[in-house]
């Protein structure tokens, strides 16, 4: 019993080993694919391996397209969601604009008061605070001798150039 091979794993196709014939009979034999071609040709091992039909080899290699297909579709998909990703964050930071780093304004008022107060200071200012000039916002000041107070900081300009004063210190 003879079972088919379609180029990725045995297909239930089966038919029956042909009888050897005689030398005699395939010297007059035409070529594979016509009529008179044995069904079969000899492997390495000396056992018949059948050729696939025109059917089985047409399955097959639609198969291995659909295959290529989808292996490109996938990358393609994959460069587009990519894209996206990049364009998004790109996106995303443009609408946020720059922000001023507030760990800096935290220390330059911090050094300055804790000079004037001959005390360690801690400045707590917002995180997130917009490069847009003439906005302000405001810090808490905690002078470590239990004084507190409060500084505005002003943008002078949308680079991080700012001012500050300091207001109502509390005992």
């Amino acid at each position: 019993m003879l079972r088919w091979w379609d180029g990725g794993a045995w297909t239930d196709h089966t038919h029956a080993v042909p009888q050897a014939a005689p030398q005699a009979a395939l010297a007059g034999a035409a070529s594979y694919g016509s009529p008179a071609a044995p069904a079969y040709q000899p492997s390495a091992y000396g056992s018949p391996v059948p050729f696939p039909s025109a059917e089985q080899q047409a399955a097959a290699d639609e198969k291995e397209r659909t295959a290529k297909k989808r292996a490109g579709a996938i990358v393609l998909v994959a460069l587009l969601l990519l894209v996206a990703l990049v364009a998004g964050t790109a996106l995303v930071s443009s609408l946020n604009g720059p922000r001023l780093n507030t760990a800096n304004v935290e220390k330059q008022i911090a050094d300055d008061v804790a000079n004037a107060a001959g005390a360690s200071t801690v400045v707590r200012c917002p995180d997130r605070v917009d490069l847009v000039a003439g906005s302000s916002f405001e810090c808490a000041i905690d002078i470590s001798d239990g004084r507190t107070a409060t500084a505005v900081v002003t943008l002078t300009d949308d680079r991080g150039g700012v001012t500050y004063r300091i207001e109502a210190a509390s005992a």
